[in-house]
């Protein structure tokens, strides 16, 4: 079909009346002659009227070759054809998920390195050896398990999920296990090592394609508002903020990284967290029982230098026969960790992380924040059991990362939505039309995917056996629907196909003089709120994971010394910002006090806010509180350079 030769056939044609009418209603002055649909496929054909190659060739160089260079820096499995395949079907098919799924991991890593943060004062750069640098080698080792899943049977029985957040906790941060004759401490630096060399490199080129879409973005932009009118622009443009929340979902991957080969990290945190469980069962014999229980465990630590310290998990109670004996079933024979589940390609992953990290926070470091490392029963809180669920309980804050992950699509998609909503042919046609099918589509396999995993929450034999089912007859099907629509709007969009006279007449009419230009009232208003819409949410969720990367980072580098420089760089930045993070943290602190609940997250703080509370008894000498105590020893310290206080203070 040519849309030219059939306009002037149609105003050449003296039985016109067969094939259209007059309207008012075209945004036009005056009355004007439209073509019905049934009319223009019958003088035109039922063809579509495509674009020339040059239209083509720019719209494939504007947008087509900048996506396909940021697919390519997406966090790919090497040696792994159908992981890929199916990875890539998981992040375009079903993108509300897999961002939702990232997002959680980047917010629970970020947690991680909070807490490493807020071990020692706002000025202290710990050495190589010192406590602290074993504290951020527990943690990164903590954030990498995140990305793997737990075998199966390990969550199956009652006591499963509780005995495996322990054995986790003792092969995190007990420090007096020995582990093949190796001390656990030195066991988890030589992983923690291996893991920051394995971590997959190539961010700056992630970054070089993000710079490519935004420069075609740019140059799109400059081209529709130059000229504003021709429908092959908007056409051009609609198609960029179609494509706005790839950009994302793939720089995210630059925080919620995946190793070079993922299949030998597995091998590695196995070894750990196995060794571990061999060595407990072995503390079960009375020998090996009463030799750990002989170690002391140091009452103060009164080093600036924050030397380690031991933590006495058999003798303290730490460590118990009843979780220890439940290590020898079969469940726990196998491997801890089955799968790489890390940057939203499995379903249903949830990580291991919040579940220690949640217990950690409510029971210990929360209300000692800042320096909290300092304290003599540090060590031991970290590994003792809490009163948080097991390792697996769905967190109310993940709905913060849900609602995030579908603004990011739809919103930026609706950007697109309002810019062909607002372009003839009017209203929903076939390109905000083919919008709105896609999100439906990609919304509804969100939603029953949340509903199945509520649904299989139990984590029985059965209940996995459901989830499979779901996911090979209603999921991967629901995922290639989706992309093979996606894929067709792009080509669609790209090519012209949709100038047809079924889609330019999708009301039942259309009018020749505006079906190829349209500078009416309001048409750059219009266009203006789209593109606003789609940059502002797609330019924000660049500064967030930027943010998270730049603050995060000092968990991951290998080499010390620049990891606390950058440690240093995200104390000072974060100190910078913190009058907007504290106007945030009051009205979030205020709605949970209104709500009559407490604020759960650990906060940052420069420096401490604890005041020492001193408790008089009538009738009895006063004494200082242990807080006090250890405020007063550290302002001795500091003050004086005394290695101990020799009594404790006494008041006037």
């Amino acid at each position: 079909m040519n849309l030219t030769s059939c306009s002037e056939k149609f105003a050449s044609s003296p039985n016109w009346q067969l094939y259209g009418y007059l309207s008012n209603d075209t945004g036009l002055p005056g009355e004007q002659r439209v073509i019905s649909r049934s009319g223009c496929q019958a003088l035109c054909g039922l063809g579509a009227d495509t674009y020339d190659w040059m239209s083509i060739a720019n719209s494939i160089a504007t947008w087509v070759f900048p996506i396909i260079g940021i697919l390519l820096q997406a966090p790919f499995e090497s040696n792994n054809t159908k992981g890929t395949l199916f990875s890539l079907l998981r992040w375009l098919g079903s993108p509300i998920s897999s961002l939702s799924y990232i997002f959680w991991n980047i917010k629970v890593s970020g947690r991680a390195a909070l807490i490493v943060d807020m071990a020692t004062p706002y000025n202290e750069s710990p050495s190589e050896h010192s406590d602290f640098s074993g504290i951020r080698d527990s943690f990164y080792i903590l954030t990498v398990m995140n990305q793997y899943t737990i075998n199966p049977k390990m969550r199956t029985p009652a006591h499963g999920p509780d005995v495996a957040k322990k054995l986790l906790r003792t092969a995190l941060f007990d420090e007096m296990l020995e582990v093949n004759e190796e001390k656990l401490p030195a066991l988890r630096g030589r992983t923690a090592s291996r893991l920051r060399e394995s971590r997959k490199q190539g961010v700056v080129a992630v970054f070089i394609s993000m710079g490519w879409f935004l420069f075609s973005l740019a140059i799109s932009i400059q081209a529709v508002f130059s000229n504003i009118g021709p429908i092959e622009q908007s056409d051009n443009l609609g198609l960029g903020l179609m494509l706005a929340w790839i950009p994302v979902l793939i720089l995210s991957s630059i925080v919620d990284r995946n190793p070079a080969n993922s299949s030998s990290v597995e091998e590695r945190l196995n070894q750990l967290v196995g060794g571990v469980r061999t060595a407990l069962l072995k503390t079960s014999d009375p020998e090996q029982s009463r030799r750990l229980g002989s170690v002391s465990f140091p009452s103060h630590s009164t080093s600036t230098q924050y030397g380690r310290r031991g933590s006495m998990v058999a003798s303290s109670g730490s460590i118990v026969t009843n979780w220890i004996g439940a290590l020898k079933e079969d469940a726990f024979k196998g491997d801890f960790f089955v799968h790489f589940g890390g940057q939203g390609r499995r379903r249903w992953h949830y990580g291991v992380a919040n579940a220690v990290l949640a217990g950690l926070e409510d029971q210990f470091i929360k209300q000692h924040g800042r320096d909290w490392l300092r304290l003599p029963e540090a060590r031991e809180q970290l590994v003792k059991p809490c009163r948080s669920p097991g390792i697996y309980f769905f967190d109310l804050r993940e709905l913060w990362h849900v609602a995030s992950s579908g603004l990011v699509v739809v919103g930026t998609m609706f950007g697109a939505f309002i810019l062909n909503y607002f372009t003839p042919p009017f209203g929903i046609g076939c390109r905000a039309g083919g919008y709105a099918i896609f999100c439906c589509l990609v919304t509804l396999s969100f939603a029953v995917e949340m509903g199945v995993w509520w649904w299989t929450s139990n984590h029985t034999s059965d209940e996995f056996l459901e989830q499979k089912k779901w996911e090979h007859r209603f999921f991967i099907p629901m995922e290639i629907i989706a992309v093979s629509w996606l894929l067709y709007m792009v080509i669609a969009q790209s090519a012209g196909l949709y100038n047809t006279c079924w889609c330019l007449g999708w009301e039942g009419w259309f009018n020749f003089k505006t079906v190829g230009s349209w500078s009416g009232p309001d048409v750059e208003g219009h266009w203006i709120a789209a593109l606003c819409l789609t940059l502002t949410i797609m330019l924000v969720s660049f500064a967030f994971i930027i943010e998270e990367w730049c603050t995060q980072s000092h968990m991951a580098t290998h080499h010390y010394k620049k990891a606390m420089r950058g440690l240093a760089r995200t104390r000072t930045f974060k100190r910078l910002t913190s009058p907007i993070r504290e106007v945030i943290d009051f009205v979030i602190t205020k709605f949970k006090l209104l709500i009559g609940k407490k604020r759960r997250s650990l906060i940052w703080k420069k420096g401490h806010e604890r005041v020492p509370s001193i408790t008089v008894l009538t009738g009895s000498v006063p004494k200082i509180t242990d807080e006090a105590v250890e405020e007063v020893h550290k302002s001795v310290v500091e003050n004086e350079g005394q290695e101990s206080l020799g009594n404790q203070p006494q008041l006037p």
